[in-house]
């Protein structure tokens, strides 16, 4: 994976005109680093990701989830409330995001625990 990984992004690099390649190798290495996959929308994308194709024995993501991981991944890190499908709420809590970014997460169904929720607020 890495080579071709190197591969792709070499032209990239040619073009940003980095100095040296020191500064190639960093870039890389921050990308390899536990410091990249920490990153919230890494951390989201990632996990997410790997739940929906091993609990659901998937070879593929639909293009809906795609989305959703892109939409999850950007906001439950930022946001107090997400509302999504079912079967992305329930990913989401059995992966921790609730505690561990203390976002609410709730699909459509739970319109009731929404307006609670709406209400608490104010």
């Amino acid at each position: 994976y890495a080579k071709s990984f190197l591969d792709k992004i070499k032209p990239f690099y040619e073009l940003t005109n980095l100095p040296t390649k020191h500064d190639f190798d960093t870039v890389v290495d921050f990308y390899k680093s536990k410091y990249y996959r920490n990153l919230p929308i890494v951390d989201i994308a990632s996990k997410l990701t790997a739940h929906l194709l091993t609990s659901y024995h998937s070879k593929s993501l639909k293009p809906s989830d795609q989305m959703d991981i892109k939409f999850l991944s950007a906001y439950i890190p930022i946001t107090h409330l997400v509302i999504c499908d079912a079967s992305m709420k329930d990913s989401c809590k059995k992966l921790g995001f609730t505690k561990y970014y203390g976002t609410e997460i709730y699909s459509i169904s739970d319109h009731k625990a929404i307006l609670q929720y709406m209400k608490n607020i104010y």
